[in-house]
């Protein structure tokens, strides 16, 4: 294998290049330390978009730098976010501002209501999260824009570490806000 194809390679394996829908895949096979052999032979073949029987066959030097870079995926670092995200050729921004002003959202009824459903009927799912907060630039809340064609292209083409930073932001202003509003 050629240092290109090893960087190549290595380049799939990092945060910012591995899908939501990859996370989701892989998630509980990256804990090499606990995982089977087999489940972490899985995660690697899903990261690197590799057979299993094509990773198996690699020299052993090129097998553990990818093994290492697995292993190092659990130092999960979400806190950087953007003021801008392209997911699959088109640019969103977080639809969601706090007006500091008058104490509240500046978000429409429709984005509250889609919001607060996702939360109670599905509030594990990422994707679905993302995209009542997700808004294309230049557009409203749902208006111009199919919103499960928006929650797919976040689930296929939005790196994990991407949308683990926004609902890490969302979950430090939302705390602060009960901080703020709860009863001394």
């Amino acid at each position: 294998m050629t240092k290109k194809e090893l960087n190549d390679l290595l380049n799939k394996g990092k945060w910012e290049n591995i899908s939501i829908a990859k996370y989701e895949s892989i998630k509980n096979k990256i804990d090499i330390e606990n995982a089977t052999t087999d489940a972490v032979l899985d995660a690697m073949s899903v990261i690197y978009e590799i057979p299993k029987e094509d990773l198996l066959n690699l020299d052993i030097k090129t097998f553990n730098c990818l093994l290492t870079q697995v292993n190092n995926l659990k130092n999960f670092n979400a806190n950087k976010l953007k003021k801008t995200y392209s997911i699959n050729g088109t640019n969103y921004s977080i639809g969601l501002k706090y007006n500091v002003l008058r104490g509240e959202f500046d978000i429409t009824t429709d984005q509250y209501i889609t919001f607060m459903n996702v939360l109670r009927e599905n509030s594990e799912c990422l994707p679905s999260i993302l995209a009542t907060i997700l808004i294309p630039n230049g557009q409203r809340f749902n208006n111009g824009y199919d919103l499960l064609q928006l929650k797919e292209n976040i689930n296929r083409h939005m790196s994990i570490l991407d949308g683990a930073s926004i609902v890490f932001f969302l979950n430090s202003l939302f705390l602060a806000l009960l901080n703020k509003h709860s009863v001394k």
